[in-house]
């Protein structure tokens, strides 16, 4: 009934109310995310158009080779240009369209800061959304991690949605590190991971992005185009490896897709369960209780279990 329905209106003093951040019970940390899926649904991954069938084909095809079969790049570290089959991109079971992110109460925040970090770079304003993110990630009281960082995850879901973003949050990363080298730390404690499909796109060159970075506090890794890829290698020179999504729950021997299996995010194939129910719990490369390695371990090729 009409007495039922409440007007929503968001004006100026409302949106200045709204979470910069996010969290994430799993990886028990900061998440900065986005609207997930390709931007001709409104989504923040322009490297989705090609592997959602949700988009028109003609869009579809548009993001690919003339052939309408190959991604328009070769992938990193691999050198191929790899046929595009949209039955097992990833993208077609984007795990951040499902679960919890459709909730209102998540999407809502995702909406808006997209539309505010759009807003204030195409305005020009890329300066004072370097410095409201560095201030809000600045007066943080982000937990130290038993791998003694103090991570964020960036995407949880959403990606960088133009390369001009991703130059800008290079730069929240080196004002992070000259905020803590002020405070006398030796390491970056802050730490921050990216997963990124950008690579499948048109308009990245992650070599010109990735030397606006001036230390190593930011992870970003290439993430593979389809379910059981081998994981891609760096996006630049000295930049972190990349990860991949197989099916098998445990590594294969001899399995030259991958070196390690993320225990947090991995689901048994039978009987279900996780195998950790956080990053805290799980363990890490090196053995000890506490895997971080997302964000510590950037020579390792990561797999997360199609889940």
């Amino acid at each position: 009934m009409q007495k039922d329905i409440l007007p929503w209106y968001i004006g100026v003093a409302d949106v200045q109310r709204f979470a910069l951040f996010g969290s994430n019970g799993k990886m028990r940390c900061p998440t900065w995310d986005l609207p997930a899926g390709s931007p001709v649904i409104g989504g923040s991954c322009p490297d989705a158009t090609a592997g959602q069938t949700v988009v028109e084909p003609e869009k579809r095809y548009g993001a690919l080779r003339s052939d309408r079969r190959s991604l328009p790049v070769l992938t990193p570290g691999l050198g191929v240009a790899q046929p595009a089959d949209e039955r097992a991109a990833i993208c077609q079971q984007c795990y951040a369209l499902e679960g919890s992110y459709p909730s209102p109460h998540v999407q809502v925040g995702e909406i808006l800061r997209f539309w505010w970090s759009r807003s204030m770079l195409a305005e020009g304003r890329g300066e004072e959304w370097v410095e409201t993110m560095v201030r809000a990630i600045g007066a943080s009281n982000i937990p130290l991690t038993r791998q003694g960082i103090r991570p964020i995850r960036v995407h949880s879901a959403g990606d960088f949605f133009s390369p001009g973003y991703a130059e800008a949050s290079m730069e929240v990363a080196n004002r992070i590190w000259e905020l803590e080298l002020r405070h006398g730390h030796r390491e970056p404690e802050i730490r921050f991971w990216a997963p990124t499909r950008t690579w499948a796109a048109r308009g990245f060159d992650w070599s010109r992005i990735a030397s606006q970075l001036r230390n190593s506090n930011m992870v970003v890794r290439p993430s593979s185009y389809h379910v059981d890829d081998p994981a891609p290698g760096a996006l630049a020179p000295g930049w972190p490896m990349g990860a991949t999504s197989v099916i098998n729950d445990h590594k294969r021997h001899g399995d030259e897709r991958y070196d390690w299996d993320c225990l947090t995010y991995a689901i048994k194939m039978r009987g279900g369960g996780d195998l950790a129910p956080s990053c805290e719990d799980a363990a890490a490369p090196d053995g000890r209780r506490g895997c971080r390695a997302c964000w510590t371990d950037p020579h390792l090729r990561i797999n997360y279990t199609t889940h």
